[in-house]
């Protein structure tokens, strides 16, 4: 199963750009179970994956401070580590 290659590798987060790792029609959410129990974060429905050049690259996730809830949404920033440019604004 490939959750099982991910815990293998020792990943310490996995990152999708489609609402759930699971399958939508399984409510009892077996692969969040599996990777949450190892301590790999989950993070879901990010957007423009294209733009990323880079595989090397570092994320930064900056989620909300919510009391009691069991995720956040994010802000998701990808910086390129070879980004020796300008910071383009827009």
């Amino acid at each position: 199963m490939p959750q099982n290659y991910l815990i293998n590798k020792k990943v310490n987060a996995v990152c999708i750009d489609s609402p759930s790792i699971d399958r939508g029609s399984d409510g009892n959410f077996p692969v969040h179970k599996l990777l949450l129990n190892k301590e790999i974060l989950i993070v879901e429905n990010l957007c423009n994956l294209s733009e990323i050049n880079s595989q090397n690259f570092t994320l930064i996730m900056i989620p909300l401070k919510l009391s009691g809830a069991s995720g956040s949404p994010i802000r998701a920033i990808a910086i390129d580590k070879n980004f020796s440019g300008n910071w383009e604004t827009g």
